[in-house]
C-alpha cells in the first residue's frame, strides 16, 4: 500500500472520529505554502467544543506534505496544552523518506525527556 492509500485510509479514521463526537469537536484544514523551503503542506486542526487544541484519539494538529501526503508534524494535545502518555507528544518527519527528525515528549504541558532516571526530571 502506498503512501496515499494510506492517508486516504487515515482521512477516513479522522471523519469517523469527527462523526463519533461531532458536538464536542471540529477539524479545520488549513494550506501553507513556504516558497523558501519549497514546501506546501495541509494543517489539519482538531479543537474541543472551548477552542482549545484537543484530540481524544490521536494528534490535534497534523502537517502532510501537500505533493504526496507525507507526514511532517505530528502534535498531540489535551485540553489546549501539549500531552501524551503513550510516547512523544511532537514528531518532527522529513517528508522525503518518512524518518523522525526529532521527538519530544510532554505530560500536562511540561516537557521531559524519558531517558532520565525519573521521566519528570529535567533534562540532564
Amino acid at each position: 500500500m502506498n503512501k496515499r492509500d494510506l492517508n486516504n485510509q487515515r482521512l477516513i479514521a479522522f471523519e469517523e472520529e469527527r462523526d463519533f463526537d461531532p458536538e464536542n469537536y471540529s477539524v479545520e484544514v488549513y494550506s501553507y505554502n513556504d516558497t523558501t523551503l519549497g514546501l506546501n503542506a495541509l494543517w489539519e486542526v482538531w479543537r474541543n467544543s472551548e477552542g482549545e487544541l484537543d484530540r481524544r484519539f490521536g494528534p490535534a494538529m497534523v502537517s502532510v506534505w501537500a505533493e504526496d501526503g507525507s507526514v511532517i508534524l505530528e502534535e498531540y494535545y489535551h485540553k489546549g496544552v501539549l500531552h501524551r502518555e503513550d510516547g512523544p507528544a511532537v514528531f518532527y518527519r522529513d517528508p522525503r523518506n518518512d524518518q523522525v527528525l526529532q521527538e519530544e515528549y510532554y505530560r500536562d504541558g511540561v516537557r521531559y525527556y524519558p531517558n532520565t532516571k525519573s521521566a519528570l526530571d529535567p533534562a540532564p
